[in-house]
């Protein structure tokens, strides 16, 4: 059949592609209206519940008849048709973007970094379960105002496990639902905290705020890392952290009194350790001097620990 149509365009010029424009608009807006009432279905949710609609930007008028049709709030549909024309596949993260540079739409925000709960984290904070996410830094201020998260005390190392009454999946799982929810409004968080060993669980409420904009850095390609030597002593990794028991003499020297732990007496910058930061100061996260008191929630106190 392929050849014949082939053949007929190339010999006879009789064949050519033609589109029906009144029989494509109708379906589209038919397509697209059920595809959506079937989304608000499927999830339970109404126009209420959503914050806005971004239809494809193909053409206005389907997206205006769209929004006749399935009754949706007109104060609710982003276009940019009208700035950037069909971009095809980038039309819906580009009327996104476009809208919020406007300072129309807002994004969530508490003020934290976070780390999905893998395996490894799961047996060593002892969880039932590889869920979750682990607080690894805060931002105290943001715009001279304290952060959410620091306005409910929370810390590095807390688990988030439930949001608004649901469980978190992950750190992007989280990242999406806070994102998602309008700024200002009140949420409830479940996390849990090691307390002496054992992990507390604690509620906590409070107003999300308005996530910034992200920095430059984030758009700007990071530097390739430099590859780090192995272990002279024939290990594949070298942590490159020397440490020392806390002698009396030692705990004088420091001032360190009633401390217990490990002494960080040296650390070697081609080792593995010297990459890890804290965000998003960006200090490096052991330095000489410093004591480890736990390890995997572990306490130490010998180098035989």
């Amino acid at each position: 059949m392929l050849k014949q149509v082939t053949a007929k365009i190339e010999h006879n010029a009789l064949m050519y592609p033609h589109m029906d424009g009144k029989r494509v608009y109708l379906n589209a807006v038919r397509g697209m209206v059920m595809s959506t009432q079937t989304a608000l279905a499927k999830t339970g949710l109404s126009w209420d519940d959503i914050q806005w609609f971004v239809p494809h930007q193909a053409n206005l008028r389907i997206n205006e008849k769209v929004v006749e049709v399935a009754k949706i709030p007109p104060e609710k549909v982003l276009n940019t048709i009208e700035f950037y024309g069909n971009t095809t596949a980038a039309t819906v993260p580009l009327t996104i973007d476009h809208w919020r540079q406007q300072g129309k739409v807002k994004r969530g925000y508490l003020g934290i970094t976070l780390e999905s709960v893998h395996d490894q984290f799961a047996k060593v904070y002892n969880l039932p379960e590889a869920r979750g996410a682990i607080v690894m830094s805060v931002t105290q201020t943001e715009g001279g105002q304290q952060t959410p998260a620091a306005k409910i005390g929370m810390q590095a190392n807390d688990v988030i496990v439930e949001f608004e009454g649901a469980p978190v999946n992950s750190a992007q799982d989280l990242i999406q639902r806070v994102a998602s929810t309008p700024v200002g409004q009140q949420v409830t968080l479940v996390f849990l905290r090691d307390v002496n060993g054992k992990l507390d669980k604690r509620t906590a409420t409070v107003a999300l705020g308005e996530r910034p904009p992200s920095p430059l850095h984030d758009w700007v390609e990071p530097s390739k890392p430099t590859t780090k030597s192995g272990d002279p002593r024939g290990n594949a990794l070298h942590l490159g952290i020397t440490l020392a028991e806390l002698t009396p003499q030692l705990l004088t020297e420091r001032h360190l009194t009633g401390v217990q732990g490990l002494f960080v007496k040296d650390i070697d910058p081609n080792g593995l350790l010297a990459d890890i930061r804290v965000q998003p100061s960006g200090q490096p996260a052991l330095q000489e001097g410093d004591v480890i008191n736990r390890i995997n929630r572990t306490t130490v106190g010998t180098l035989g620990d």
